[in-house]
């Protein structure tokens, strides 16, 4: 009940908190404007107590929760009697093509946080197929504040290093973790109310750009399922088998978004952007409701006096403000809106851009020193021209391969758009040629992140096009058929996905994580392989000597330093002299031993069966704690 009361009462502060300072918003704009604003400022409120406290603790959040609901009560008091007029038919009929698009778009998300989202079955944990990797951290970082006590974060994959990754995503689950919930409600529960409001979000930035409903919903379908070209493979594959065009239609041979050996790496959003990477899903509602408020203020200062160099400075503080609270949700939303507010001062040089810069840059400041740890300015923006096209053989083929129709379709839009809309896409074109001048990280997929928001530019200014011709009756058939195209690759990626539901965790290991959850001290620093579903990592969130090998090197962590400890690693596992002196150097208070140690790593479970205590075993797994190390406990 806790957890429900928090999370209410969050979500109809943000609301209030709307109604209250953006006056102009509408309905929808109030609802998934209000329902970001209170996750953001919620889980920072708390993140703050905890950090206070360096404990996730429950009679803190208890109070918060109650100090949300007394602010609403004030918020709403004497707004109740309007609040009572309100007629849901009425605002259903309104809003049909919002309604429509939630109703064909939010069952996806449904079915795959039901199934794909640590689903509890009874030979294990189950994740999608795509949240393989991802979702393993995700689940380390939340249990970590809860059980681990990671006050400040560290990374729990490489101890004693900040962790450089956006926490407060997972920070929020820890919440709900600490209230009692599940994994599963936790991240399922979370994660759809989180994709609610992304698709709330768009849908009404699109409609501040575009200034059309049907604009909108056809900029949120292409939006949401992005995908090049890669759907003509698809009907390659059916000529060349020997099933039928509806059962290849319902069981797809590939992800045709995802095909490295054909060059496209056009990801699809929905299975491989915002469902697995939880820091995106928390992220990009942030950023839609910060671009609608540049959209107001921009569509205003092409009808306004342009020697009011002050005008939108209000809207564009309050935008200020919110980018300043992004980083630790997702740096790269921040970096793209830091990217995508520049270019447009460079076309319109007004002093309310200050307004909006200051408290951008100085609440983000203390986020990104914090957590920066030693990554260099080479790992975080290097030149690499034409991103990852070099896994085609041309660079124009594989632009057209991956991007596709709307790629094509940016030129007749542009024409047919009003000079607003033209000045605003500037800047997301601006944002793509970026991402193909530099890499942001060490992993150079990670500019995808920034090409989804150009990509959502796009997408409105095409609909934007399609909708104007749409409106000819005769000439909808071939607005559709457009459409179809724009999105015929991300429908049979997300086909293809509901497919993949892997077990990520055996009872067995889960057993075990359990047992490093309860009865290990919080801090307890564990030897143990280096396979991202770890479970005294993932389950317990305890830092591991050497973590996930693709984690540490994506997050721009050192090469040098990850094969040392490397070696480490496997000298202490062989039970040599010189690996039983690294186990009291490394201050090693735990060695975990399953198949996955012997074959990887070679692990000598007879030293530490005659030289250490056996505290845990199963039928797969022993822990055995070093003689000298951590709080003594009794052996089971």
């Amino acid at each position: 009940m806790g957890g429900i009361l928090f999370f209410v009462a969050s979500i109809l502060f943000g609301i209030g908190l709307v109604r209250k300072l953006l006056p102009f918003a509408n309905g929808p704009e109030r609802l998934f404007w209000g329902t970001t604003l209170g996750i953001l400022l919620s889980t920072w409120l708390a993140y703050s107590i905890s950090r206070l406290f360096l404990d996730v603790n429950q009679f803190a959040l208890i109070t918060l929760t109650g100090a949300m609901w007394i602010t609403v009560i004030l918020l709403f008091r004497r707004d109740l009697p309007d609040l009572k007029k309100i007629r849901i038919p009425d605002l259903l009929r309104e809003n049909k093509l919002l309604v429509l698009l939630l109703i064909l778009v939010l069952p996806i998300f449904i079915y795959f946080f039901y199934v794909g989202m640590f689903r509890q079955q009874p030979d294990g944990l189950y994740l999608t197929a795509t949240s393989w990797y991802d979702m393993a951290l995700h689940v380390a970082i939340a249990n970590g504040f809860v059980y681990g006590d990671n006050f400040p974060p560290m990374y729990l994959v490489l101890p004693g290093e900040p962790l450089r990754y956006p926490f407060l995503p997972d920070f929020h689950a820890s919440i709900f973790l600490e209230f009692g919930w599940s994994l599963w409600t936790t991240f399922a529960v979370t994660s759809l109310v989180a994709s609610i409001a992304l698709v709330g979000t768009f849908f009404c930035f699109a409609r501040r750009v575009a200034d059309s409903a049907s604009a909108a919903f056809l900029a949120s379908l292409i939006f949401l399922f992005n995908g090049g070209l890669g759907f003509i493979l698809f009907f390659r594959d059916w000529y060349a088998g020997d099933r039928s065009l509806l059962t290849n239609l319902l069981d797809p041979k590939e992800n045709y978004t995802d095909m490295f050996s054909q060059g496209i790496k056009w990801v699809s959003l929905i299975t491989s952007g915002v469902i697995p990477q939880r820091a995106m899903l928390y992220g990009m509602p942030i950023a839609f409701f910060i671009l609608a408020l540049i959209t107001i203020v921009w569509r205003d200062w092409s009808e306004t006096d342009k020697n009011d160099k002050w005008n939108g400075a209000r809207i564009l503080f309050i935008a200020g403000i919110l980018t300043g609270l992004l980083p630790l949700f997702h740096v790269h939303s921040y970096m793209s809106l830091g990217l995508i507010s520049g270019f447009l001062f460079m076309i319109n040089r007004r002093y309310a851009w200050i307004a909006f810069w200051i408290p951008a840059v100085l609440l983000a400041l203390p986020q990104l020193l914090g957590s920066g740890g030693g990554l260099t300015a080479s790992e975080f923006l290097h030149v690499q021209l034409g991103w990852m096209s070099g896994i085609s053989s041309n660079f124009f083929v594989f632009l057209l391969f991956n991007f596709g129709l709307p790629l094509l379709l940016i030129v007749p839009a542009l024409f047919a758009a009003p000079r607003y809309l033209k000045t605003l896409y500037f800047a997301f074109a601006c944002l793509f040629v970026f991402s193909f001048i530099f890499r942001i990280s060490p992993n150079d997929f990670d500019n995808i992140k920034l090409l989804y928001y150009w990509h959502a530019g796009t997408a409105i200014l095409v609909a934007n096009w399609l909708s104007k011709i749409g409106q000819r009756f005769a000439l909808r058939p071939v607005v559709a058929f457009l459409v179809l195209v724009c999105v015929a690759s991300g429908l049979l990626a997300t086909i293809r996905e509901t497919k993949l539901i892997y077990r990520v965790f055996s009872p067995e290991e889960i057993e075990a994580g359990i047992f490093a959850r309860d009865k290990t001290p919080p801090r307890s620093l564990f030897l143990t392989g280096q396979n991202h579903n770890q479970p005294v990592l993932c389950l317990a969130g305890k830092p591991i000597m050497l973590g996930f090998e693709f984690w540490i090197m994506s997050h721009g962590y050192s090469r040098q330093a990850y094969d040392l400890m490397l070696k480490d690693v496997k000298e202490m596992y062989s039970g040599s002299a010189a690996g039983a002196e690294l186990l009291t150097t490394h201050k090693i208070d735990y060695v975990y031993i399953s198949q996955g140690e012997k074959d990887a790593l070679r692990a000598n479970e007879a030293y530490f069966a005659a030289n250490h205590t056996l505290v845990y075993k199963n039928s797969a797994i022993s822990i055995y704690q070093i003689k000298g190390q951590a709080s003594d406990i009794s052996p089971q």
